[in-house]
């Protein structure tokens, strides 16, 4: 396991398959759910368990810009509205697919295509 800073952690895809049957049903899809794969390393599950951003969610009309830069709002937010950025831009292998599908939880790819993309 890498530690990327002190927020981010990547975990390579035989690492991440280890971790998360050392987890609960529930752990494991909190763990899935706040994971992502970046576009820029696809051959590593990132997780940020300390990071705000992994309170961010997606949507077809973010108020967040995409990229994993974070933080730089399209529009002014209102206090208590939601952080959304689109997962689009977000890499899903099929090894990451893999992964979800084995403990019943969308990957970033089946967001976009549930509840689709800008």
């Amino acid at each position: 396991m890498a530690d990327h800073g002190a927020r981010t952690i990547s975990l390579s895809p035989v690492e991440a398959a280890t971790h998360l049957r050392r987890l609960s049903r529930d752990e494991t899809h909190v763990f899935l759910r706040q994971a992502f794969v970046n576009p820029e390393d696809p051959r590593a599950l990132c997780v940020n368990p300390t990071d705000p951003g992994r309170f961010v969610n997606h949507s077809p009309a973010p108020n967040l810009l995409p990229g994993l830069t974070g933080g730089v709002a399209v529009r002014d937010i209102a206090p208590g509205e939601e952080l959304t950025c689109d997962y689009g831009g977000l890499a899903s292998p099929p090894w990451y697919q893999a992964l979800c599908d084995e403990y019943g939880v969308l990957s970033t790819a089946d967001v976009v295509t549930k509840y689709g993309s800008t």
